[in-house]
């Protein structure tokens, strides 16, 4: 069986809409009322479902369209598997061009010629897309095995190179600034653990449930519902109470492993409702359904609330008309959904133009 996972899209437009609201947080909100307490703790615990969550589902979906695309090849040597593959990389290299134009305008911006190599989303999705690429037929124990392998290794880089941040005479420097420049933002080893996760769970879901073409309500909940809740309670668990380091601190090896459980956790009831439950949930799903289809583009142009209002509002302010910000640019986006479709979308955009790309390098070469 194969259909759109409403369960993926809500996931994805969670996501994106809590990045809009932790980023107009810090846009909107008067210091003083920023630096409580309250809120760094609501930063903290909710933004395991920011960048760190858009990667996870990010891995998860592009997983399955690639198991999807697989379908229609006879081998990995067949042509329209090696056509989809450029397709794919090319696609990737694209996202990254524009992670850098952004930082391009951040060095305009700031004077400051060092945020031209900044560990953005939109520089960590695309450097992630590349290099698993040839993880995407590795079974699932080996995907296991390289994330955690790169969280243990994320942890040990980071605590050798911190005392050289900064230090460009020396080559441990030069690595701290390609490894974590804008540190507090989406470093690579520490995030790409999280598209990984998704990745194995979409393994999960397409060896487990859509191989077996008659699965039942029980197959669902004894080879994925149960056993990812239980996970998830696990290392929210061991990252609470069992490492010994503080959640607050983004930048320990505690809070990828809380935020792992969460992403585990969450989607696991997601799914479960999806597909274990009768609840209606068409019009909430419509509604998170645009945020997730028209991610990209909405992410980008989200910026433009940061001149709105300037550290200006209360604590007490800012969420209803935060919310309400919310709510206009959901018939926004509806409104563009009915008049343009996928075109207004930057991912069918960057699609389609690799897809062109990669047929006129074709016509040269015959």
């Amino acid at each position: 069986m194969r259909k759109r996972l409403r369960s993926i899209d809500t996931f994805r437009g969670i996501c994106i809409t809590w990045m809009i609201i932790g980023h107009t947080m810090g846009w909107w909100i008067q210091p003083q009322d920023y630096y409580t307490i309250s809120f760094i703790y609501i930063n903290i615990f909710v933004d395991a479902f920011g960048s760190a969550g858009f990667l996870f589902i990010s891995g998860m979906s592009l997983t399955l369209s690639y198991k999807k695309k697989l379908e229609n090849f006879n081998s990995y040597k067949d042509y329209k598997y090696k056509q989809f593959r450029s397709e794919y990389l090319l696609r990737a290299c694209l996202l990254l061009l524009i992670g850098f134009t952004y930082n391009f305008i951040m060095v305009l911006r700031t004077f400051n010629i060092k945020y031209i190599w900044s560990w953005f989303i939109l520089q960590t999705l695309p450097v992630s897309m590349i290099l698993f690429w040839p993880f995407f037929k590795s079974n699932i124990f080996i995907k296991i095995l390289f994330a955690i392998t790169l969280l243990i290794l994320n942890e040990i880089l980071y605590l050798l190179l911190i005392p050289f941040q900064d230090n460009f005479n020396s080559i441990f420097g030069v690595i701290y600034y390609f490894m974590y420049n804008q540190v507090e933002l989406s470093p690579l080893f520490r995030f790409f653990p999280f598209f990984i996760i998704g990745s194995i769970l979409a393994d999960m879901i397409s060896s487990k449930i859509w191989s077996d073409a008659n699965y039942s309500k029980k197959v669902v909940i004894s080879s994925f519902t149960i056993p990812m809740i239980l996970i998830g309670f696990i290392l929210i668990f061991i990252s609470l109470y069992i490492i010994p380091f503080d959640i607050l601190e983004r930048f320990n090896i505690s809070w990828p492993v809380y935020a792992i459980g969460g992403h585990l956790l969450i989607f696991a009831i997601l799914f479960s409702i999806e597909f274990l439950t009768s609840i209606k949930i068409q019009v909430k799903y419509r509604f998170f359904y645009y945020f997730s289809y028209y991610s990209f583009t909405i992410f980008l142009l989200h910026y433009s609330l940061y001149f709105l209002f300037n550290n200006r509002l209360s604590a007490i302010l800012f969420f209803p008309i935060i919310l309400f910000s919310i709510i206009i640019i959901r018939f926004f986006l509806g409104f563009m959904y009915k008049k343009f479709g996928s075109k207004f979308s930057l991912k069918y955009q960057l699609r389609r133009i690799s897809t062109e790309l990669i047929n006129y390098f074709k016509k040269i070469n015959d």
